[in-house]
């Protein structure tokens, strides 16, 4: 395989490092905002899928994930403090340089990436002209629950070690949620090969610390604030999409409040779909081709 790792240059103090799939010809640039503990080169193939639909994909991998440990020298699973929103001004970097290419920018997030595309549009309202809504949930009084259990619980001393309290709030209930699993990420997807290949993978789904989900939690608790949405474009297209037995969403009724949510606030350009018979990792289901057309046809636009 092509080696697609790519070095992004954030400040004369940080460097990040991620992936990066060249169109031939660009029309416009796709930033993807990858989940937790996952990498980038998770999606070549629908990266190459969108190169072949002539887009630049570009995706930065997060604190502590991917490219950043094998070559930033990252220690796995690590987090600066406000990491969240020190990634959300990372990303705002890459956009603002991409901007210079003169293409418009998409921005696509999957799962933890989902809340930070949503908070990078109301960072940097003017800089995506579309934004893809993957795997995510709405508004939640568990966000603002587990940010006041994180913030008594982790401290500058224990805030690099593994935290078990805070992994079984996150994601605990995820593996529950499967009747009869054959692993503990079953949730992930249906398709057994994307499972296998995750749990082998020295890069995907090793426990976090805890100054990870503080930062987490502190930015998902602040996100669906009123105040964040005042410059964000009404007219902003914003394509939600989710499986229905995915336990991320709530099987459908997360996304659903989600997309009311962006209703409630005036925008008038978002759409919603839900597909069956897939769980949270959409993009890397058997049937994925599905999901493909469907962003791309909402890129497309």
């Amino acid at each position: 395989m092509e080696n697609y790792s790519h070095k992004y240059k954030i400040s004369p103090e940080l460097t990040l490092y991620g992936a990066f799939w060249g169109a031939k010809t660009a029309r416009a640039n796709v930033l993807i905002i990858t989940g937790m503990e996952e990498h980038a080169l998770r999606y070549t193939e629908f990266a190459e899928f969108l190169n072949e639909a002539d887009f630049n994909v570009y995706s930065v991998d997060y604190f502590g994930q991917g490219e950043n440990v094998v070559k930033g020298g990252h220690e796995l699973g690590v987090v600066p403090n406000h990491g969240f929103e020190k990634f959300v001004t990372a990303l705002g970097r890459v956009a603002e340089n991409l901007a210079k290419d003169k293409l418009p920018l998409y921005v696509l997030g999957h799962s933890m990436g989902s809340f930070l595309a949503q908070r990078f549009v109301q960072r940097f309202p003017l800089l995506a002209k579309k934004a893809v809504i993957v795997g995510s949930n709405g508004p939640s009084i568990l966000f603002a629950m587990g940010k006041a259990i994180a913030c008594l619980t982790v401290c500058e001393r224990n805030r690099d070690k593994v935290s078990k309290l805070l992994a079984s709030m996150a994601i605990g209930a995820y593996a529950k949620a499967i009747k009869n699993p054959r692993t503990p990420v079953d949730w992930l997807s249906y398709n057994e090969a994307n499972v296998n290949k995750y749990i082998a993978s020295p890069l995907d789904g090793k426990p976090s610390s805890k100054g990870f989900y503080l930062e987490l939690l502190r930015g998902t608790s602040n996100l669906y604030k009123k105040k964040h949405y005042i410059d964000v474009p009404r007219d902003l297209p914003i394509l939600i999409i989710a499986g229905a037995e995915d336990p991320v969403g709530a099987n459908g009724k997360g996304v659903l409040k989600l997309a009311k949510f962006y209703e409630k606030r005036g925008f008038k350009n978002t759409e919603l779909k839900i597909y069956p018979n897939m769980r949270h990792e959409i993009l890397n289901e058997t049937d994925r081709k599905l999901v493909y057309a469907d962003v791309l046809s909402f890129l497309m636009k």
